[in-house]
């Protein structure tokens, strides 16, 4: 190996770190957002217990962390950033690229190299500057190299990593592109060019120069891992996965090609497979990362419904930190789907003692009190939740749904039309808002919202749906024709108006007939004729006149 080579050789961590300040993980964390929070918590199915477990699949959406996160670990394995291995795999990447830039200098140029060696001496002297912290005299050393010799491939690629370094990007590529047009071959410009692109957000362009760079090195697993990023960025996830694939048959114990692959496996629901990838990972990882795995691994584990293997990963975590609080709520879920409604009070109680504020745990404590028909209980569960996040749909409406099992229609509408607020798109909100006014016996208003949630879009797509509305709007119209007149809400308003008026009269009268009594009390006016006195008396009872003669002596 040549003085050049051996140098370059050891310069490819100052390379890498060049790299790494590209700060990938912003050109793919819109993947990352997508894969991770797409199917998440809050779901347009989540009103039914048990549902929503998979959104904490990869993302730490209840405070795992992100177990075997895509970007992290494709940076990894491309810049060097993240794990140990993949930190190697990048030095080890970089070093052959400068190896084959190398010889491709030297095959290209030939002797011209041999005969400038002032320009490889000024190479390797902005090189060694690079390597410790000296960007502007590196910047000049490999000037000087390109002014002895325009078309001197090192000198471009020396001003290209030091853009890079400076995190000027167009002027990187400005160099990186003039390295090629000197030698279309020249695989580090491919690399970096491809890295940048993938930064700037040009996904298409750094697939076209990664897949230059593995029609040079069909082995050299690194331009792999920049387009299975760019193909991710695209959600062109089958052609990802063919690259992963293809890794794999070069290094079949890649872990993050692995991890890349059962994330992909998992965005297109196919959890079976993934399940498979992450028993690999099982049997590759160290014992201090399987913690991470198990999650996942158990979170699949629930939504293919093998609830007993779910528990056991859990309880596996558990064993090895054993105040988890994620473990302990995955675990309690898996209970309550199995109806092991103590179990799973039991876990939702232990996570919330070790994290009161994570309001999924109230909620699911809430869901197995409602199971169990201890909906005082719920109620103080989706109070809870709704403290912690006023703006939860399913706190606002399992606890209408709670009131409606107490009885309590007011306070049960009132959280429904609170959560249509929130996400006014959910049919069974209509439909709980319609059974409240039921309980109310105010069948009019049911059957108008019933009629509302039809006549709009948000039911089209179900003719099931729509034929049970129909039905219950039947049901309603029924009850409403043998609901006696007095009950109805029509008839209230009047009936009011006639009782106030006939309270009225009757109070008027009793007020005056009480201020005749009054005077009545008072000593009475006697009219005296020669021979008798007409005394008028007017009882209570009798509209009569009563006339009694009086003697006069």
């Amino acid at each position: 190996m040549s003085e050049w080579e051996d140098f370059a050789e050891s310069v490819a961590g100052v390379v890498v770190d060049a790299a790494t300040d590209i700060a990938m993980d912003g050109a793919i964390g819109a993947f990352h957002d997508h894969i991770l929070n797409e199917d998440s918590y809050i779901g347009g199915n989540k009103l039914g217990a048990g549902i929503g477990v998979i959104g904490a699949v990869g993302i730490g959406a209840l405070g795992m962390g992100a177990p075997i996160a895509i970007p992290a670990l494709i940076l990894g394995g491309v810049l060097g950033a993240g794990a140990e291995s993949g930190t190697k795999s990048a030095a080890r990447g970089v070093g052959s690229i400068l190896n084959n830039v190398t010889h491709g200098v030297r095959n290209t140029i030939g002797g011209i190299i041999d005969f400038f060696k002032s320009e490889e001496d000024f190479f390797l002297s902005g090189l060694e500057k690079l390597e410790n912290g000296y960007i502007s005299d590196a910047h000049s050393d490999f000037s000087k190299a390109i002014e002895l010799n325009i078309n001197y491939v090192g000198g471009h690629l020396g001003k290209g990593l030091v853009a890079l370094n400076r995190n000027n990007y167009e002027e990187a590529k400005k160099h990186f592109l003039k390295a090629l047009t000197i030698d279309s071959k020249e695989t580090l410009s491919l690399y970096y060019l491809a890295c940048i692109e993938l930064e700037l957000g040009c996904h298409q362009q750094s697939i076209d120069f990664a897949t230059r760079g593995i029609k040079i090195c069909p082995n050299d697993i690194d331009y792999y891992l920049i387009r299975i990023s760019s193909f991710i960025e695209l959600t062109k996830f089958d052609k990802a996965l063919d690259d992963c694939d293809k890794v794999l048959s070069i290094e079949k114990d890649n872990i993050s090609v692995l991890s890349t692959k059962g994330q992909i496996l998992i965005e297109q629901g196919e959890f079976i497979n993934a399940i498979d990838i992450y028993d690999d990972l099982m049997n590759i990882v160290e014992d201090s990362d399987k913690t991470e795995i198990l999650y996942t691994r158990g979170c699949l584990l629930f939504e293919v419904e093998n609830y007993d293997a779910a528990i056991s990963d859990f309880s596996s975590i558990l064993e090895i930190l054993p105040e988890n609080c994620d473990a302990y709520f995955q675990r309690g879920a898996t209970y309550l789907e199995l109806e092991s409604f103590s179990k799973a009070l039991s876990d939702f109680s232990k996570a919330i003692q070790l994290n009161c504020n994570e309001p999924s745990y109230y909620y699911y404590q809430g869901l197995t009190y409602f199971e169990l028909n201890n909906f005082n209980s719920a109620e103080s569960s989706f109070l809870k939740v709704i403290e912690l996040s006023p703006k939860s749909i399913e706190g606002h409406y399992f606890l209408g749904c709670t009131y409606l099992e107490l009885k309590q229609s007011h306070k049960a509408l009132k959280n429904f039309f609170h959560a249509k607020e929130i996400d006014s798109s959910l049919p069974i909100v209509d439909i709980r808002i319609a059974e409240a006014y039921e309980i109310q016996e105010n069948y009019k208003k049911a059957i108008h919202i019933l009629k509302l949630l039809i006549d709009s879009s948000r039911c089209q797509d179900s003719d099931d749906l729509i034929l049970e509305v129909k039905d219950k709007i039947n049901f309603l119209e029924e009850k409403d024709k043998l609901t006696p007149w007095w009950k109805k809400k029509k008839y209230w308003q009047p009936i009011a108006i006639t009782s106030v008026i006939l309270f009225t009269i009757f109070t008027g009268y009793f007020l005056s007939y009480q201020s005749y009594k009054d005077k009545e009390k008072l000593p009475e006016k006697v009219n005296i004729n020669t021979n008798t006195t007409q005394l008028k008396i007017r009882k209570n009872y009798q509209k009569k006149l009563i006339l009694t003669q009086i003697q006069l002596n």
